[in-house]
């Protein structure tokens, strides 16, 4: 495994549970460094690790953090992230909130909740702004609708800041190639 620091930008509702227990069996608990999110928080778990970031203790920065977060850190960072088509991803944001009991008009299948996302949620900024071009772009000011600019800023991102990206949609294919690109053992996944 290389020195460099990987960082994986976990934007919410694309693999993280999964992609945490990859990350458990390929490093020490010492070794990673978990970000829950809101940025406050972020910043005050980055600050209050920051012998073991510059040190190199840490190996695995992961969480709900943005791009950027590590700018004024003087070390190499390899960024990473999953993608996940926008609808996919408010769904399943959707049924997550569900579960937890905050909806009050439940969804019964997948088109309903496809339905529930266009009627209630399509003009609901904490639900709709593009949560994962928010999270590739790092520094957008909350009360920034995300528009086409800034689509085409995140693409340019992906492509030039960011070390590697996987789509979720294929999420067995982009486990192997980023346990190949970053030297992990992969889970075993059974077909």
């Amino acid at each position: 495994m290389e020195s460099t620091l990987l960082y994986f930008v976990h934007i919410p509702k694309t693999a993280g549970s999964t992609l945490r227990q990859i990350f458990a069996q390929n490093f020490e608990k010492h070794q990673r460094l978990g970000l829950p999110g809101p940025e406050s928080t972020n910043n005050f778990i980055l600050n209050d690790n920051r012998s073991a970031i510059l040190s190199g203790s840490v190996r695995l920065i992961s969480g709900h953090g943005k791009y950027g977060a590590l700018r004024d850190y003087p070390i190499g960072v390899k960024h990473f992230t999953f993608l996940r088509d926008p609808w996919d991803r408010l769904a399943s944001q959707i049924r997550y909130i569900q579960k937890k009991g905050k909806i009050t008009k439940p969804p019964k299948d997948d088109e309903s909740i496809y339905q529930l996302a266009k009627e209630e949620y399509l003009h609901h900024p904490t639900y709709t702004d593009n949560i994962l071009i928010r999270h590739v772009l790092g520094d957008l000011p909350n009360n920034h609708w995300v528009n086409e600019d800034d689509l085409s800023k995140a693409k340019e991102f992906l492509l030039n800041k960011f070390d590697s990206f996987y789509v979720t949609e294929y999420f067995d294919e982009s486990v192997l190639m980023m346990a190949k690109r970053y030297r992990l053992t992969p889970p075993y996944i059974q077909r």
